[in-house]
């Protein structure tokens, strides 16, 4: 079943409910998927060595990406955080 998407300008409303709700995996990827637009999918099966946070990236691998080729997604200092 697709659920609604959010309103754009709902959006900083959501962002600061997730950031002040008891921290959990759940909340934690949410808050991810929203700052990166990432898939749900991406972010479920990101780990560890696909992140650059020196350099403030994620590289997704392209076996996990429609066209094949590696994904690099910017991370604001909050996706970093």
């Amino acid at each position: 079943v697709h659920r609604p998407a959010v309103e754009y300008a709902d959006a900083p409303m959501i962002v600061a409910k997730l950031t002040a709700e008891t921290r959990s995996m759940g909340r934690q990827a949410l808050l991810f998927m929203i700052l990166t637009a990432a898939r749900s999918s991406e972010t479920r099966l990101a780990t560890w060595g696909e992140m650059d946070l020196e350099r403030a990236t994620w590289t997704v691998p392209g076996s996990r990406m429609k066209m094949g080729r590696d994904h690099v997604v910017p991370l604001s200092p909050q996706a970093v955080a």
